[in-house]
């Protein structure tokens, strides 16, 4: 390097709000560095001074009100020296950049100064001036806790922090207004929480909230609400509800409120991934290092793969959120999808949550999914891109390849970040699918990110764990999350505590007896806390209260002794509140909360919201908008473990007709809960037609593997069942596993699933269409492996079976053609194509026109009847695609044109093909080359 040449000017970003920190071209610079509290106190008056500059004698006053003017000036010089040590290393001369004349102090380092304070403000104005959702969020984001809370009693600080906490609440004011004018009911109703959070007399909050719950059709909630007003108004301001907040309840009250019961089912379903209410993060600086690493790779165009492991209660959804904040922060838009209940073992579950939250933010890119997956997301209305699909196991290729490209489209002018949660708990396809983007995703600006939880007391490695292993080369960082250290549980604790009301042998024992595990240190504070002291020290030793040793799996005495404790002090309606929750799930809406809720005669709708305020005081129910969760899975796990076995297979039953009613068309009823809840109800035979229809849209969407666990479920709970309408749907059952293995080519596998429904189906007299059906399948998978004596034999017995209907004849005939053809018997199979097309044209069957019509373009190219084939496969595009005969491909036009027009074409198909097998090379699908 020249030595005139200078290295670049290192940037410096301070935090302010929620805590206070510095960082040096991303990494962090540790406060103790910064020698003297009156050296770091000047710093901050810096900081959070417009223009970094602050009058000389102002800080005299400020810092050392008590000397006289030349001791004050000859402490003020000690403090800027220790400022200038800690920062001659890593950030250059300070001498050059923190400067003091007569007048004024200055701080304008070379690269620039930017701080979360500035940031804050500029975004809230920005949103608010021009309605703008965006800088909104990111405001949100960038508001972690108030103005310096380490500095609560110092009197310079209290102007900024009232200050900046207004400017909050204009934010959560601003943004929920505009939540609501998109129908984000949900997320508008979280933003009004938050802001009542942080000043419960915000009768602008209140008043918003009733107009939510009235839009949704919960007139009962509204008045929930204002009477929560009217209480805080009273006991906090001694004043009432204004005359607007009193109309606006005459007016839901008479049925006269403007857009009561608009509602926006797709997006009520969302849940915000806006972490406004998060504190700062304790003892993960590491890991945060990290996440900056990534972020600043990511907003360079690098994108990449994150892999979170820790075990329950350790904090991954918690660094998820400080990752979802920081993102938003620089601007980056983060997706998130999870794992829950129910789509644990729904085809594609957490992908098909994340494309939720994706369309409803870029609804232009409805037009870029693929159908198949588009019809497993709810209320989709777009016309999606239809994927070729003649062969299914080529089909998931090209479905996986159309994602990849959908996320292309999603990045075109910024990154993303793209989180799925729970991944050890995910379907087979999901992670299939997570494991293409994370091989395919070079070219892509995305950060990736899975979560997964470790149980490290199993003998056995976790499901995915083969899944992570095989992409270790293609993960660029993977954090494995440990317990706290004593001093950073004791952080902890101070953190969501006042530290001078709480004694030190109480934090002493919460550090002891959580074992470093954040969720269980905050569980015992509000033990401590919030029940009462004497009772905790007379019950809690370490006999009563036990470490983290596991019972019924993964629950630790601990936390199960907390949560009993909690439960002791409610109310038997709080109870059973609890229990319906429970059985529900960890994430719960409140319309099905409420449906079950309202099934018994005597639980009327204003002793639920009685019931919900008593379990959130509890810190048993979280509020999210206007659905509710377990503050962990493990509480949830716990009150489940509780429930009677009677009182919970009916509340199981409850549930599933509740969601079967309340979900409507089949097209968009949540399958695989209710499958679930009908079979922990015992309900077996009604449980198995819904897995059976869970198994079917996952075939659909090409997830294979998980369809056949489906069927398998539901074929296995079926064989104790006598009764005529369980052995009809197990014979459907089997029929659909022949089905699902012929299409991903386990021939072998086919045959035998076939051969038992045949076998079933002659012992339960079904009728003969049925069993020539199935004759017709073993055929055909017969003559896909060029088994033509038994294709024969089983195709002879199908027409033998067979009555008289054009459909069933067409599909006979064409199965008949494929034989012959085969076996280069092309004039006999043309005859037999050409009448399974007047069949099928009969019946209006248009796959078996398109089968027939394939047939007989199949059979007219080695005739050398070139028009004619021609003819017939212009014929099949116009009927659609082909899902048995397989045989031909889109290459098909090309010859036909090459024979009958001469060479032009077919230099234009090789063109066309060589312009495929470029695009599949960059996307990584072999198949396709």
């Amino acid at each position: 390097m020249d030595a005139t040449q200078t290295l670049p000017a290192p940037r410096l970003e301070i935090h302010l709000l929620g805590r206070f920190a510095v960082y040096i071209d991303g990494e962090i610079l540790p406060e103790s560095e910064i020698g003297g509290r009156k050296a770091r106190t000047l710093f901050k008056l810096l900081a959070q001074q417009r223009h970094f500059q602050l009058v000389r004698d102002q800080a005299l006053d400020i810092l050392w009100p008590d000397l006289d003017q030349e001791a004050a000036s000859a402490q003020l010089y000690k403090a800027l020296h220790a400022i200038r040590k800690a920062f001659a290393g890593p950030a250059g001369s300070t001498g050059e950049w923190i400067t003091m004349s007569d007048d004024l102090i200055r701080m304008v380092p070379p690269s620039g100064l930017v701080t979360d304070v500035q940031q804050f403000e500029q975004a809230v104005r920005n949103g608010i001036r021009g309605d703008q959702v965006s800088e909104l969020e990111r405001a949100i984001s960038l508001y972690t806790g108030d103005f310096l809370p380490m500095d609560r009693y110092a009197e310079w600080a209290a102007m900024p922090r009232e200050h900046y906490r207004q400017l909050y609440l204009d934010a959560l004011s601003a943004l929920a207004d505009q939540y609501e004018q998109q129908g984000g009911l949900s997320e508008a109703a979280e933003m009004l929480r938050l802001a009542l959070e942080k000043e419960p007399t915000l009768e602008t909050a209140h008043h918003g909230l009733m107009r939510i719950f009235a839009r949704k059709g919960q007139p009962t909630r509204a008045f929930h609400q204002y009477d929560q007003c009217r209480e805080v108004l009273k006991e906090e301001l001694g004043m009432s509800p204004s005359p607007e907040t009193r109309k606006t309840l005459d007016d839901i009250r008479e049925g006269r409120f403007p857009g009561q019961r608009q509602l926006d089912t797709a997006q009520e379903s969302l849940r915000g991934t806006v972490p406004g209410r998060a504190k700062p993060i304790i003892g993960r600086s590491e890991a945060c290092a990290d996440l900056d690493r990534l972020l600043f790779a990511l907003s360079e165009g690098k994108g990449g793969t994150l892999v979170i492991n820790g075990e329950a209660g350790t904090g991954k959804t918690r660094l998820v959120q400080e990752l979802a904040k920081r993102s938003l922060q620089k601007e980056i838009p983060c997706f998130m999808g999870r794992t829950g209940e129910g789509n644990e073992t729904m085809a594609y579950g957490p992908f098909v949550e994340l494309f939720k939250e994706v369309l409803h933010q870029r609804p232009d890119l409805e037009d870029a999914i693929p159908l198949e997956f588009a019809q497993l997301i709810p209320g989709f209305s777009g016309e999606g891109v239809a994927i070729p699909h003649a062969d299914k196991l080529a089909a998931k290729g090209y479905l996986f390849a159309q994602i990849y490209r959908f996320f292309t489209r999603l990045t075109e002018n910024v990154p993303a970040v793209v989180i799925l949660e729970d991944l050890h708990a995910a379907d087979q396809g999901s992670r299939e699918l997570f494991s293409y983007l994370v091989r395919h995703r070079s070219m892509l600006p995305v950060l990736l990110v899975a979560t997964r939880r470790i149980e490290i007391e199993l003998d056995e490695p976790a499901a995915d764990a083969d899944f992570l292993s095989g992409l270790s080369d293609h993960i660029e960082k993977e954090i494995n999350i440990d317990h706290l250290t004593y001093e950073e549980t004791h952080n902890l604790i101070h953190q969501h505590t006042d530290s001078a009301a709480m004694p030190a042998e109480v934090t002493d024992r919460i550090c002891q007896l959580s074992e470093g595990n954040p969720l269980f240190a905050l569980e015992l504070l509000q033990h401590y806390t919030g029940e009462g002291l004497s009772r905790s020290q007379e019950t809690g030793d370490r006999s009563t209260v036990a470490s983290s040793h596991l019972l019924n799996g993964n629950i630790p005495d601990t936390l199960r002794h907390l949560v009993d404790q909690k439960l002791e002090k409610l109310s038997p309606v709080a109870h059973h509140l609890l229990y319906i929750a429970a059985v529900i799930g960890r994430w719960i809406s409140y319309e099905l909360l409420a449906s079950v809720w309202s099934d018994g005669e005597k639980n009327e709708e204003k002793d639920l919201f009685n019931a919900l305020e008593e379990v959130i005081r509890a810190r048993l129910l979280e509020e999210h908008g206007l659905d509710y969760s377990f503050r962990h899975a493990l509480v949830r796990e716990i009150i489940y473990a509780g429930i009677s076995g009677a009182r919970r297979r009916t509340l199981h039953e409850l549930t599933a007709l509740r969601l079967a009613e309340i979900s409507g068309d089949e097209d968009n009823q949540p399958v695989e809960q209710i499958a679930y809840h009908f079979l922990q109800a015992g309900e077996t035979l009604r449980g198995a037609k819904y897995l059976v229809q869970a198994g079917k849209r996952a075939e659909a969407a090409y997830a294979h593997d998980d369809a056949l666990r489906k069927y398998h479920e539901a074929r296995d709970i079926l064989d104790g069942l006598e009764d005529k309408e369980a052995q009809n749907l197990r014979c459907e059952v089997l029929e659909c596993i022949g089905d699902t293995y012929r299409a991903c080519g386990r021939l072998e596998m086919s045959y035998d699933a076939y051969e038992e429904a045949i076998m079933l189906t002659g012992a339960i007299a079904r009728s003969n269409r049925n069993l020539a059906e199935l004759h017709r399948k073993v055929a055909v998978t017969a003559i896909l492996r060029t088994e033509m004596d038994r294709s024969e034999r089983y195709l002879t017995k199908a027409f033998e079976l067979a009555d008289e209907h054009p459909g069933m004849q067409a599909r006979l005939y064409i199965t008949q053609a494929l034989h012959w053809w085969h076996l280069n018997r092309l004039d006999e199979a043309y005859d037999i194509a050409q009448e399974a097309l007047k069949r099928a044209r009969e019946a209006d069957a248009k796959a078996e026109a398109s089968q027939a019509c394939e047939i007989l373009a199949m059979t007219c190219l080695p005739l050398g009847r070139w028009e004619e084939g021609l003819q017939y496969e212009m014929e099949r595009q116009i009927y659609g695609w082909s899902p048995e005969v397989a045989v031909a491909t889109d290459a098909h036009l090309c010859l036909w044109e090459y024979h009958v027009t001469g060479d032009q074409p077919l230099q234009q198909a090789r063109s066309f093909m060589e312009q495929v097998a470029r695009q599949a090379t960059e996307l990584g699908d072999l198949r396709c080359v």
